[in-house]
């Protein structure tokens, strides 16, 4: 009876360890092919030159003028240029706009509903000559009633992110996710 299970034993065996050093046999012989075959390839990255500048064609100095205890509406239309090599999107924060009314650019720029000192471009900005120049957020601004206007100071401050950020539709969606 011992013969008997050793003879069962060895003709399931025999079979089972043929299909096993073909299975080794086959997978050596696929990563020698692939190891021999693979070359490293070589991947270029070029990182894009993110420049802006804010200029105002009317100047930097303004006059205040008040009649009957309101202020005049001072001429001012800051804008972005972009002077980089690649397409970005802008935004501009403005420091000290509680002391000033203004009309800005409903059609180009749209405000952030979470801080009313923050506009978006609500087109991609592109590098060269002739479409550097976007719209200006406003043209105009008027000092608010009873604000001292012997120290007032509206800052224009402007910020870029190139176009390609990952998962971004607008300049919203590109500087929340760099933020």
């Amino acid at each position: 009876m011992k013969k008997n299970r050793l003879g069962k034993l060895r003709r399931l065996l025999l079979p089972l360890s043929a299909i096993l050093l073909v299975s080794c046999l086959v997978v050596t012989v696929t990563l020698a092919l692939y190891v021999d075959t693979t070359e490293a390839a070589t991947n270029t990255l070029t990182l894009g030159d993110v420049d802006i500048s804010v200029f105002e064609p009317d100047g930097t100095e303004y006059t205040i003028t008040e009649t009957e205890g309101v202020y005049n509406a001072i001429s001012k239309s800051p804008s972005v240029q972009n002077d980089g090599s690649v397409p970005v999107y802008v935004r501009i924060i403005l420091g000290g706009g509680d002391n000033f009314t203004f009309d800005y650019d409903t059609t180009n720029w749209v405000q952030d509903t979470n801080d009313a000192h923050v506009y978006y471009y609500r087109h991609i900005l592109q590098p060269g000559t002739e479409s550097r120049t976007l719209t200006p957020l406003f043209t105009s601004v008027t000092p608010k009633p009873n604000v001292d206007v012997t120290d007032l100071n509206l800052i224009v401050y402007a910020e870029a992110v190139q176009t390609w950020v990952a998962g971004a539709t607008d300049a919203i969606t590109a500087f929340a996710a760099i933020a």
